[in-house]
Parts: C-alpha cells; structure tokens; sequence
C-alpha cells in the first residue's frame, strides 16, 4: 500500500483490482516419491602388501627431518572416516555420525574412499612437513586423489597436490607420481633403501609442505606464504581418493593405507 495518504486511499478503493487471490481447489495432489537410497557396498582393494615399504619409507623421512631441523620428529598415520562394511554406515569425519554429535561434516564421502585427516599444528619457517602414502590411482583404486592443505581457522582450503588415473580418466596430470624416489634422491637418502621399497617405490608418494620450497622439491611440494596461512594460524591436512575405477563411489577406506604426517614434535 503507497504511504501517501491520497494514494493509500485510492489503492483500496480499487482493492479488488489490486490484490490477486488463488484458491486451491483440491485437498490433495499426487505425487511420487523418490525411492529411499540403498548402501552399496564399497569395492575392495588390498594394499597391504605395501605397508611395510611405507613404514620404511616414513620412517626415513622422519630420521631425516629430525636430523635436519635438530629437533624431535613424529610420525602420525591420518584419521580416517571408517565405514562399517555391512550397514554402510560412516563414522569419524563423515556421515550419520558427525551429523549427530554435531561436529563439521566433510561432504561427497560417497565419491572418496575416506577423507583421510592429519593435524599438523603451526607451520614454522624451516621447518617443513611431509606426507607419504599409497599412490591408489597406479593400483586401480582411485580415478583420482588428492592432498589438501588446510587452515584450522575456519577451514579453508589453500592449495594442494593430487595425481590422476591416465588409465581412466585419458591424461596424466598431478605431481605425485614419482614422487618418492624424486623426494628420496633430493635428501640423498635413496641409497639407504631396501630393495623391497626400492621395487615399490612407483606406487608410494611422497609430498612436502613448506614455508619455503627447496629448487629440487619444486614440483613436490606445497609452498604456503604468511598470506595464505598466517604463522599463528595451524595448519591441517586431508587426503581424498575419488571414485573406484568400474564403480560409483570410492574404494572400501577400511583396506587403504592410510598416508602419514611427519612433523616436528612440538
């Protein structure tokens, strides 16, 4: 209605021609749900046969950054989101659970085997942190995968690093295949391997976050400025498998290996 009085009182002596009324003639309508959503169960894929080179891998890594930076190391396996293989329900970082305590859901849990999470607190100067992990696209288990970095603060995203399935999706683009040997002969640690890691190191990855990128760990690693990532700003880690080859969704997170975080013990 106009807030002028004269307009305000020639709009309601014209009301019927100002105010258009729908009426709904039947009670109800019909219509068709959608059917409820069945759990399907998610593919396997063994990749024990590679923990014990990933241990040894980690573990080198970790010797070396402690020996580096002069200071206590820690390797932490990622948190993952669990699926109970029977019911399909999710616990941890995703699903029916998080939902009910409340706590921030990470979404498209379906097309990821698991969101893979590392907590690594405050990324100082010279103090790098790596991750090593299964490279799922060279075993058929993922059409891709990716590494996030993360603020703490309100949990944004600031860059990563991921790895295509060129069997799969047609193209080979990431860094991450490769990248073990590639990080092991840059810290001159690649003549220390067993042969067991040596023969597995192509299915391994190896990644590094850094205030400062050194020239030969270019393409491995992930450079965060005092911008992106402010020095009281801790910072966090995720790893995402995305859909099994030959499948709708991600692989089955209870047979994949989960990555480790390696960091100075603070």
């Amino acid at each position: 209605m106009p807030e002028d009085d004269a307009a305000a009182d020639q709009w309601k002596a014209s009301r019927d021609d100002n105010i258009l009324v729908y009426r709904v003639s039947k009670n109800t309508l019909p219509f068709t749900a959608f059917p409820t959503p069945e759990y399907t169960q998610k593919i396997t894929v063994d990749e024990s046969d590679y923990n014990a080179s990933l241990v040894e891998l980690t573990t080198l890594l970790e010797t070396h950054l402690q020996t580096t930076t002069g200071l206590p190391v820690e390797s932490k396996k990622m948190l993952t989101s669990e699926t109970d293989m029977e019911t399909g329900e999710l616990a941890g970082l995703v699903g029916q659970e998080c939902i009910e305590e409340g706590s921030i859901c990470l979404a498209d849990n379906q097309d990821t085997d698991a969101y893979r999470f590392g907590f690594v607190g405050l990324l100082r100067n010279n103090q790098p942190v790596i991750v090593t992990g299964v490279n799922h696209t060279l075993n058929d288990a993922a059409t891709y995968i990716s590494l996030g970095v993360y603020s703490m603060i309100g949990f944004y995203g600031i860059d990563s690093i991921s790895q295509s399935n060129v069997d799969v999706t047609g193209f080979d683009k990431g860094n991450l295949t490769g990248s073990a040997e590639a990080v092991l002969r840059s810290y001159n640690l690649y003549e220390k391997v067993s042969q067991r890691l040596k023969d597995q190191l192509p299915m391994l990855y190896t990644a590094v976050v850094s205030r400062t990128c050194e020239a030969s760990l270019a393409n491995y690693c992930v450079e965060v400025n005092t911008t992106e990532l402010p020095l009281l700003h801790p910072l966090g880690i995720t790893q995402r498998a995305y859909v099994k080859p030959g499948s709708t969704s991600g692989a089955n997170p209870n047979a994949l290996l989960s990555p480790y975080v390696i960091k100075v013990n603070e």
